[in-house]
């Protein structure tokens, strides 16, 4: 009489328990109840269980985690695994539950008829595999059973079948020798293939894929051992996709493979996953290595020449050479963060541009005698070619400088001297469009790298040396800017040493009388009362040395607390406030200062790196009635300290110590 199979029910509620147990009542078979995982594999240990219920969500160890166990241990690899959750339908879920090693995923509320016919078919399933060894097993010893155990083969197969056909995985079974005889319906329409023909998968799988796949199924036959290995599959309508195949020996009673079953689960969407993480991380590492290269670049030459400031006598031919060293050095400094920054915001979408109407002829002028010094030292011949009337766009004129400007500086960096470049507009009334080009004969761009041109931190320059610079950011800026204005951007090139064009269009706006330029009113020195609270000591000193040269009192205090009070003590005209402060950030600041009626009248200004829309929402709630971000110009400051409205200054008034 045959022992009567064991279910092992998983769930760390009790009335789940009880409804599982209600629903396979009339199962013959013994049911086995486990609270949590941990008592859940001490039944394992002394059962023979033949299907395994599990609950996903349970403290201390999930159902995910229990099948992990399960399938690392060899007494309890080969058990059926059906997942039960009331959570969502959620596909990545139900793909962690196959890869675990279940072979269904049933979602609650559970449909009592459903379950017990899954349950019936696991049941008949593990019947028939414990009849088939022992029938195996008696084929050894007994050859006049031989057709008794052939017809409970038979049986066996019918219901594998049935189960292979119902599950979501692509499922083949092979020979005792490897040799594949069986592909499910799923397997059969990934491939588009007859019913019941057997397609030769070395054609459907790449070359270096098959030959690892084939090295290793080899290896598995030998070893009886089970398979797994990832590789692509080339669909029917030509697509590859990667899956993960697995494989188990299924064998006699005496341990002699009779078969093999497999599975080929689709994994597609993970590996294209990990192939941008690691696409990601790559470009992460690439980043901060040219980030590194970039910033110390300037700093030696700063470092040198801050030392010939202190040996040069004032105003010395050297020590005006290394002040213009410093600056230049300062300016790239600058530019690499202001690029950063710019990509950032255009990525986060926080980036504004100010549209007015402008004339690009006008535009392209102003650019190219800004970038005139240096196209005379590369010695670069200079082509300019625009229409002879005006090309109005509503656009950002500072935007669409920066725009001109890098793909002006990409070409002079990338060309050698007495090589060439032509800047032309033309317009395309038939599309509603101005078109700028910038071309030049220099060095060219691979085939290869142009289609990735335009994204972060790509370079042309791929070289250990690196003898342009940059960080890649200029035609991401380029690309970035130009499409907030409506338009597209596009490279061409015939490959290395034959040069490269690149192509920028905008809408055209409707003609319209060019504004004259509004000439800037002069800045006036006027006399402030300034404090500034910033914790970066050289910051603070050096802006008060700046202040001070324009004829400004000024005061420093370097946290916030220290702040409040030399404000109430000072009665200053400005507050120069830096928002990072320790202790005390600048917005507590300004709020205490607010609040104060002895500081009413007290001009306000938020100075910080944090310069975001947000930023400067949150700065004014605070009380701020400015915003300059961080590093200010000297003019910038000059022109801001004009601006302010004077306060009518008291007698009794303390100076600034």
């Amino acid at each position: 009489m045959n022992q009567r199979a064991e279910i092992l029910l998983v769930d760390d509620r009790e009335e789940n328990l009880l409804a599982l147990e209600a629903m396979l009542r009339d199962e013959d078979a013994v049911l086995l109840k486990a609270r949590s995982g941990r008592e859940a594999l001490e039944l394992l240990l002394d059962h023979e269980v033949a299907l395994a219920l599990l609950d996903v969500q349970m403290p201390e160890m999930d159902g995910f985690e229990l099948a992990e166990l399960m399938r690392g241990m060899a007494r309890t690899r080969e058990i059926p695994i059906v997942f039960i959750t009331a959570g969502l339908h959620d596909q990545a879920r139900v793909f962690r539950g196959y890869e675990s090693g279940a072979v269904d995923f049933l979602f609650k509320p559970l449909d009592g008829h459903v379950l017990a016919s899954k349950v019936r078919v696991f049941l008949q399933l593990f019947h028939q595999k414990r009849q088939l060894a022992e029938r195996v097993g008696e084929l050894e010893t007994a050859l006049g059973e031989r057709r008794q155990a052939l017809e409970a083969l038979r049986r066996s197969e019918e219901h594998f079948r049935a189960i292979a056909e119902s599950l979501p995985q692509l499922v083949f079974e092979a020979d005792a020798q490897g040799r594949p005889h069986y592909f499910n319906r799923r397997f059969e329409e990934f491939l588009g293939v007859r019913p019941g023909s057997l397609p030769a998968l070395g054609e459907r799988v790449p070359p270096d894929d098959w030959l690892r796949l084939e090295a290793s199924w080899r290896q598995a036959v030998l070893d009886s051992a089970p398979l797994e290995c990832e590789h692509r599959l080339r669909r029917h309508d030509g697509q590859y996709r990667w899956f993960i195949t697995r494989a188990f020996p299924v064998c006699s009673a005496g341990g002699r493979v009779l078969r093999w079953f497999g599975t080929a689960t689709d994994i597609h969407e993970l590996k294209q996953t990990q192939e941008a993480l690691h696409a990601a991380d790559r470009n992460k590492d690439r980043f901060l290595a040219m980030l590194s290269h970039e910033l110390r670049n300037p700093l030696a030459p700063i470092k040198n020449s801050l030392f010939i400031l202190g040996q040069a006598a004032p105003g010395s031919p050297q020590g005006r050479r290394a002040q213009g060293v410093i600056g230049r050095q300062v300016d790239q400094l600058v530019r690499l963060v202001e690029d950063l920054l710019d990509v950032t915001r255009i990525t986060q979408g926080k980036i504004y541009i100010r549209r007015e109407r402008l004339d690009l002829n006008l535009l392209l002028r102003h650019v190219i005698e800004d970038h005139r010094p240096q196209i005379e030292r590369g010695e670069i011949d200079l082509e300019v070619r625009l229409p002879a009337a005006p090309a109005f766009v509503d656009g950002d004129g500072t935007r669409l400088a920066q725009v001109v400007g890098n793909l002006l500086q990409n070409s002079i960096k990338f060309t050698s001297p007495g090589g060439a470049i032509r800047i032309s507009a033309q317009l395309d009334p038939s599309r509603g469009q101005a078109a700028i080009r910038v071309a030049d004969n220099g060095m060219g761009i691979e085939p290869t790298l142009l289609p990735q041109l335009f994204r972060p931190f790509t370079q042309a320059d791929t070289s250990l040396s690196r003898t342009q610079g940059g960080l890649g950011l200029g035609l991401a800026l380029v690309k970035g800017l130009v499409e907030l204005h409506g338009g597209e951007v596009s490279a061409h090139s015939e490959g290395l040493g034959r040069g490269a064009e690149f192509e920028v269009r905008l809408p055209l706006a409707e003609a319209a009388a060019a504004r004259a330029p509004v000439a800037a009113a002069p800045v006036h020195a006027v006399p402030r009362r300034v404090l500034i609270i910033e914790d970066n000591v050289d910051a603070a000193d050096s802006l008060r040395e700046v202040l001070e040269l324009g004829g400004h009192q000024v005061a420093v205090a370097y946290d916030g607390p220290e702040g409040v009070a030399r404000a109430r003590e000072l009665r200053p005209d400005v507050v120069l406030c830096d928002i990072g402060l320790p202790g005390m950030d600048g917005y507590a600041v300004a709020r205490l200062l607010r609040s104060d009626p002895s500081l009413e009248g007290v001009h306000l200004v938020a100075l910080s790196g944090y310069a975001l829309p947000a930023d400067l929402e949150r700065a004014a709630a605070a009380g701020f009635e400015r915003h300059v971000a961080k590093p200010p110009t000297p003019e910038k400051l000059a022109e801001l300290l004009a601006a302010l409205p004077a306060r009518e200054w008291r007698a009794e008034e303390a100076s600034p110590a």
